[in-house]
């Protein structure tokens, strides 16, 4: 019996031991994502079935944005959503960023399209434009 309880501490210090400094341990920690938002890895995949939408600022989208990015503003949504409307939408998943996951105006943005483009497949970029640079292939 002593035997056993011993095998079974050593094996669980072991596994513990493992699970804290293995290279390649899972995490233990995930993020959450809303459910209209989407990896980077998953959206690089899509390629060209993607109409990319930038909400942040014209400053910012001047400084660097995913190619073909559209930009698009809650300040400046007459304009610029004339320049959406003109893109062939059948097929291809409408992906919106910000700056990162602390702004909310790529949801507000993406919630306002859903209205526009009813049939549309609309979501946001997990991560933003911060997680877009880091996670260059």
């Amino acid at each position: 019996m002593v035997q056993w309880a011993v095998l079974l501490g050593v094996s669980a210090l072991l596994g513990v031991a493992t699970a804290l400094w293995h290279p390649h341990r899972p995490s233990f920690v995930r993020e959450i994502l809303p459910a209209d938002a989407v990896p980077v890895e998953t959206a690089r995949r899509w390629g060209g079935h993607v109409v990319w939408i930038d909400a942040r600022g014209e400053q910012a989208w001047r400084r660097g944005h995913i190619d073909g990015a559209l930009p698009l503003t809650e300040s400046r949504w007459e304009r610029e959503l004339a320049a959406v409307h003109q893109m062939e939408l059948a097929g291809r998943a409408i992906v919106v960023y910000g700056e990162n996951t602390a702004s909310g105006e790529p949801e507000r943005i993406a919630r306002r399209l859903r209205e526009v483009f009813p049939d549309a497949a609309v979501f946001t970029l997990a991560g933003g434009w911060s997680s877009w640079r880091e996670e260059r292939p």
